[in-house]
C-alpha cells in the first residue's frame, strides 16, 4: 500500500492513501520534470486540507489550471477524485476507515482469481470465462477476513441507512 505521508511526516487526513499516491503518481507522470513537485506539493496540501470540501475545492482548481497549461494531466486528476475522498464523506470511524482505505482485499480476491483460472488452457466464449471469473471470487470470498468493528461503527452503519432513507424515493399509494 502507498504510504501517504507528507515531508513532516504527519498523515493524509483526507484520501485514501493508496488512492492518492497513485492518483498523485499518474498526474506527476503527465507533467514535465520541472512541475512534478510543485503539483505534488499542491495535491498533498489539498488532501491535507481542513475539510473534505475545501480539499475537494483545491483539487478542482488544480485541475482547472492544468486544463489550459497541461491538458494530459487534468483528465488523470480528475478521474481519481470522488474516489479518493470517499471514505470521508462515509463517515467511518478510524478502525472501519482504515479497513476500507486498504486495496488489499481487492488485490488479493484478484490474486486467487488468477490462480483459480491460471490451468485453463483453451476459453470457448465469454460465458466460460464469467464462470470462471466468479468460480474464483467465491473461493477468495471463502479467504475473507471479517472486518474489524469498532463502538461506533454500528451508527456509522445506522448514519448510512438513515442518509439512504432520506434519498429514497417514497411511495405513492
Amino acid at each position: 500500500m502507498t504510504s501517504s505521508r507528507v515531508s513532516s511526516g504527519t498523515p493524509c487526513r483526507w484520501a485514501s492513501p493508496a488512492l492518492e499516491g497513485r492518483l498523485t503518481d499518474n498526474v506527476r507522470d503527465r507533467l514535465p520534470e520541472r512541475l512534478r513537485s510543485t503539483v505534488a506539493k499542491r495535491m498533498r496540501a489539498a488532501y491535507h486540507a481542513d475539510s473534505v470540501l475545501d480539499a475537494e475545492a483545491q483539487l478542482t482548481a488544480l485541475a482547472r489550471e492544468l486544463d489550459k497549461t497541461h491538458p494530459g494531466a487534468a483528465p488523470s486528476l480528475r478521474e481519481g477524485l470522488e474516489e479518493t475522498l470517499t471514505v470521508l464523506r462515509l463517515g467511518l470511524p478510524p478502525t472501519l476507515a482504515r479497513t476500507f482505505r486498504s486495496t488489499n482485499a481487492i488485490e488479493s480476491m484478484i490474486s486467487i482469481c488468477r490462480d483459480h483460472v491460471r490451468n485453463v488452457k483453451h476459453w470457448r466464449d465469454g460465458q466460460m470465462a464469467l464462470r470462471w471469473s466468479v468460480a474464483g471470487m467465491l473461493e477468495a470470498g471463502k479467504q475473507f477476513r471479517r472486518v474489524k468493528r469498532s463502538p461506533a461503527s454500528g451508527e456509522a452503519a445506522c448514519g448510512a441507512r438513515c442518509r439512504n432513507r432520506r434519498n429514497r424515493p417514497t411511495r405513492t399509494a
